[in-house]
């Protein structure tokens, strides 16, 4: 039997836009939308005390408002914006691995919200601040971050644990293809992958970023022309199911022929999916499993690929 999660491990766990709905949905079940932190923490399940900490927070980055009465404390999200489909994690999903090695490399001196979403900004789309603002309460709540009292963001003891156990086990398929996804957005001309800026991006260096790419290759998910990796993508749409269509004509040089990916949503095949000088063979739609790997609340496969028979 497995040890259940401390509560501290419940709170950091939470999904972001969880916290986000939970918020919309006390304020809806309140007297003028204004509710308290315990009707909020309930909602989540979590300890009401450090989940009111989190919504002071949240006052002082402006994204709740707050009345205090003689007996009580109330909470507005009047200010609280949606969570933007067109910035990240939405469009390239952030894994806890890419965000503790931004947190790690910005927060050595105290950072600003703003100083370590610039870490996770990509080319594939700027990170949602208001995304990340709630991840970085509910790791403050749970201990891992601490705030100074200038609102900078530290690391604390426990959060600097988590860290290096985040980035001491080997780099998973969902970590690697998110960054992947966040280096080389949809409609990039160029096939090929950056592995400097995927390694810099996840905190891994090359000796530890080789063995996970060169297992892509054997697997057929890479292609190395000349001696240089290239990659087709696979784009992280979430839906209930995903189509992958499996080409089988591309050589890795690995091995004779690979089948390589292409991730359809809609039964609609993405463009920057197809591979230059290939084929489409035959598509099949899986049901998603493990969708945490690639960043809370997306469900996209993690699993070994699928394929054609």
């Amino acid at each position: 039997m497995s040890p259940q999660p401390t509560r501290e491990g419940r709170i950091a766990a939470v999904d972001p836009a969880g916290v986000h709905q939970a918020l919309i949905w006390a304020a809806s079940h309140s007297d003028q939308r204004q509710f308290t932190a315990r009707l909020f923490a309930d909602r989540l399940g979590l300890p009401v005390t450090p989940m009111a900490g989190a919504l002071d927070i949240l006052v002082d980055l402006g994204l709740l408002g707050r009345w205090r009465t003689t007996s009580r404390t109330l909470y507005t999200v009047a200010r609280l914006p949606a969570l933007d489909a067109a910035r990240r994690p939405a469009t390239a999903a952030i894994s806890r691995r890419e965000l503790w090695a931004a947190l790690t490399a910005t927060t050595r001196i105290a950072s600003t919200l703003d100083g370590i979403a610039t870490v996770l900004d990509a080319p594939a789309a700027e990170v949602d601040r208001s995304w990340l603002a709630l991840r970085l309460v509910t790791w403050r709540a749970a201990g891992l971050l601490a705030t100074t009292s200038d609102g900078r963001w530290i690391v604390t003891v426990r959060g600097a644990e988590a860290a290096r156990a985040a980035r001491s086990a080997p780099p998973r398929d969902g970590e690697v293809w998110a960054a992947v996804a966040a280096e080389q957005p949809p409609g990039t001309a160029d096939d090929r992958v950056d592995w400097v800026a995927v390694g810099r991006r996840l905190g891994l260096t090359a000796p530890l970023l080789e063995p996970w790419a060169g297992g892509a290759a054997d697997r057929g998910l890479t292609a190395n022309r000349a001696n240089k990796p290239q990659t087709y993508m696979p784009i992280l749409i979430p839906t209930s199911k995903l189509c992958i269509v499996m080409d089988r004509t591309e050589p890795t040089g690995r091995r004779g022929t690979a089948e390589v990916p292409i991730f359809v949503a809609n039964n609609r095949p993405h463009e920057a999916g197809f591979p230059r000088n290939g084929r489409p063979g035959k598509a099949e739609c899986v049901e998603p499993e493990g969708g945490s790997l690639f960043g809370e609340g997306q469900q996209v496969p993690s699993g070994p690929i699928t394929r054609s028979p």
